[in-house]
């Protein structure tokens, strides 16, 4: 694996403020959302399941990639190095 690889790769866009984690083969690890509060920008990550109630808050992230790093960290538990 690349040292330049990013789980923010992995990132396909749904909507303007909507992405999902995606690999390839089609696994749906989890969603992302962007939420302005105010002048402050924050990603919301969940993990993936078809029905919302049963996501699982992974954590808020000021940054797309940091968003995507923990969806990653939360479902593999380490980096793909």
């Amino acid at each position: 694996m690349s040292a330049n690889w990013k789980a923010s790769r992995e990132l396909v866009r749904f909507e303007p403020d909507e992405w999902q984690l995606i690999l390839r083969g089609g696994h749906k690890v989890g969603i992302i959302r962007r939420q302005v509060y105010g002048r402050e920008t924050w990603f919301r990550a969940v993990t993936w399941a078809s029905e919302p109630r049963d996501r699982q808050l992974v954590g808020y992230a000021r940054t797309l990639d940091a968003a995507a790093t923990a969806l990653w960290l939360h479902q593999f538990g380490k980096n793909r190095d």
